[in-house]
């Protein structure tokens, strides 16, 4: 897993890492089971990251060892809705359906 250097544009942050570019945010199919929001990252970090091949996520690890996804661009711009408000999350990014 590289380290990508989170960037801020027009449309707010993202990183680049597989040949693709993510950002944070639900999307349709994926937010149900995983935590999609930004992490309290902010340009100019620097963060674990790695493209999920097959998916339109990449994996990134923040400082504390909890992981977060964001969506690849594209997907980003054409299936973002809300995230689950009552949602739970497992230190591996992944919803804890225990809580619910």
């Amino acid at each position: 897993m590289g380290h990508s250097l989170v960037r801020s544009d027009e449309n707010g942050l993202f990183i680049k890492t597989g040949g693709h570019k993510f950002r944070p945010g639900a999307i349709t199919g994926y937010c149900h089971a995983y935590r999609m929001d930004d992490g309290n990252l902010k340009a100019g970090n620097k963060v674990k990251a790695r493209h999920i091949g097959g998916t339109p996520l990449a994996k990134l690890t923040l400082e504390d060892g909890t992981v977060t996804r964001w969506s690849e661009e594209y997907s980003w711009g054409k299936d973002r809705i809300e995230a689950p408000e009552d949602a739970q999350w497992l230190p591996n990014g992944s919803r804890d359906f225990s809580k619910q």
